[in-house]
């Protein structure tokens, strides 16, 4: 009788199922396909925006009605904000105006009553003071105007 000498022959893996053409075939040809959208802004994208309606009566209407009285509110802030800054500024420049007033007529008072070194120094004082801030403001409003210049022009070009 012939034994058969080759180990394995005619033997099958059966620890691993045998995956069929089409399971392969599928395997191949199965993709993932991802697709991302951005959107920046106050309000929703507008198909998002859209589907509130579903889920909430006028849901979009009322995300509209609240964007628009939230940027009239926020309008309202910033002018408050800066008439504060424009009245605070003239309010400086009436007291400093006042002080520098008062100094020079008590200099002048003291050069008239025989204290002409004091009231000089009284009188002068106050002068180049406000000299100096008037020179050393023109010349950062003028800086500050540049940078915002330099700001603008940079952003449309960009």
């Amino acid at each position: 009788m012939a034994q058969s000498g080759g180990r394995g022959r005619g033997r099958q893996n059966r620890g691993a199922p045998q995956k069929s053409r089409n399971e392969l075939q599928r395997q191949e040809t199965l993709a993932e396909i991802q697709i991302q959208q951005m959107f920046s802004g106050p309000l929703p994208h507008p198909d998002i925006l859209s589907s509130y309606n579903e889920a909430v009566p006028d849901g979009a209407e009322r995300i509209l009605a609240m964007a628009e009285r939230q940027a009239v509110h926020r309008q309202a802030l910033e002018t408050s904000n800066l008439q504060s800054h424009v009245t605070r500024s003239y309010w400086g420049l009436a007291c400093g105006f006042i002080l520098a007033m008062v100094i020079v007529i008590v200099g002048a008072v003291l050069a008239l009553h025989g204290k002409t070194i004091t009231g000089g120094l009284f009188m002068g004082v106050p002068v180049v003071a406000l000299v100096g801030v008037f020179v050393i403001g023109s010349r950062d409003n003028r800086g500050e105007r540049e940078r915002r210049l330099r700001q603008l022009m940079g952003g449309l070009r960009d």
